[in-house]
Parts: C-alpha cells; sequence; structure tokens
C-alpha cells in the first residue's frame, strides 16, 4: 500500500520508476502516464505509430497462418494423390483436422469434373 501511495504521490515528479516499484504493474503504469503527459499532437503521432505496428504484426501473422494453411493443403493433396492412407490417417500426418482433409478431397474432386 505504501509503495501505491508513494507513486501517486510523486507521480508528476518521477523521471523513471524507482528501483523499488521496478514491477511489472507499476511499469505499466508510469508507461501510461507517460502517454497522458504527451501534448495532443504528440499523443496522435504515438498512436499512430502503435496502429501501424499492430497492423503489420496482424499483416505477418496473417500471411504466417495463409503459408501454414496452404502447405497443409498442398501435403493433404500430396497424401491424398500418391497413398491409399484413409482420411484419419492423412489428418494425423498433416497435422490438420479429418474435416480439412474432407475439405481438400471434395475440392480435388470439383476439380476433376
Amino acid at each position: 500500500m505504501d509503495k501505491w501511495m508513494y507513486l501517486l504521490k510523486h507521480m508528476n515528479t518521477l523521471d523513471k520508476v524507482p528501483t523499488f516499484l521496478d514491477k511489472r504493474v507499476f511499469q505499466l503504469i508510469f508507461k501510461i502516464s507517460e502517454v497522458a503527459k504527451l501534448r495532443k499532437e504528440e499523443r496522435m503521432a504515438y498512436e499512430a505509430s502503435l496502429k501501424a505496428k499492430w497492423d503489420t504484426q496482424n499483416a505477418f501473422d496473417t500471411a504466417r497462418r495463409e503459408g501454414k494453411e496452404e502447405a497443409g493443403y498442398l501435403f493433404v493433396k500430396n497424401l491424398l494423390f500418391n497413398t491409399n492412407f484413409h482420411d484419419e490417417k492423412i489428418a494425423e500426418l498433416a497435422s490438420v483436422s479429418v474435416n480439412f482433409v474432407e475439405k481438400v478431397r471434395a475440392d480435388l474432386q470439383k476439380k476433376d469434373k
């Protein structure tokens, strides 16, 4: 409780988190107060940079996920063409769901028509 009182009382004069407050929750509060001190233009620039960072991370995550899905699709397709394994075995080997294998099989059958 004393740490909280100290932090609240001296927040406006602190330049960095004192070592005795060096815990994650106090660091987070300190970061929030730093953002709150920014002028409107600075805060808008900060928020824009955060949004750009998050957008970039989301784009990478989406690309990674789509790449894994495509690789899984191709692997399942090859197993379907080159083996006589049942769907459960293919799903196990490809680390995908049986439903995914069934969708690939249905997709390949549509393309054959």
